[in-house]
């Protein structure tokens, strides 16, 4: 649905806004299906049998984006390596912070 809404204001909308997008390397399909080896069958956060690859997900939305050529629009993005969805927030939100409040070009290195 975000790829729909976000195709309709893409000749519209001037974003002026800097995105950071960041996931785990292994919130794959095949990645979230071995996070939840160890859970019971009928636990909540076992994944349903629909395919699912959120970093897939994420490459295609932030290259949509990109794909804008919006000078008003500074978009960061990163895969943390051996991460899962329930074990990259802290990662992710340190990254995103230390992009967002760096002074410099190099600082802001991810």
């Amino acid at each position: 649905m975000i790829f729909d809404i976000e195709r309709e204001r893409a000749d519209t909308d001037r974003l002026r806004s800097e995105v950071f997008f960041g996931i785990g390397s292994l919130e794959t399909d095949a990645g979230r299906r071995r996070e939840a080896l160890n859970l019971a069958e009928g636990h909540p956060a076992k994944p349903p049998p629909v395919h699912l690859d959120m970093v897939d997900d994420m490459r295609r939305f932030a290259a949509q984006l990109a794909a804008r050529s919006d000078p008003t629009l500074q978009i960061s993005r990163v895969e943390i390596v051996d991460e899962f969805h329930a074990t990259v927030p802290g990662v992710v939100l340190n990254r995103a912070l230390r992009s967002f409040y760096s002074t410099t070009e190099e600082d802001r290195e991810i």
